[in-house]
């Protein structure tokens, strides 16, 4: 067995998780998945963006 990250370039953050295939000219079907610190940056993101929407809203009311 091989560790496919090994032989391919991916953007950072990425990793593969499963190879489901391969075709004779040996190129592999498989599935990149960002990293958890990737999956955290997103989170925190996400609810920064909801706080302040929240918030302008709450300030809309007043």
């Amino acid at each position: 067995m091989i560790d496919l990250n090994s032989l391919v370039d991916l953007p950072q953050g990425l990793s593969l998780s499963a190879a489901y295939g391969i075709n004779n000219a040996g190129q592999v079907i498989a599935i990149a998945v960002p990293e958890p610190e990737t999956y955290a940056m997103l989170l925190a993101g996400l609810a920064l963006v909801g706080f302040t929407a929240r918030r302008k809203k709450a300030e809309v009311r007043i």
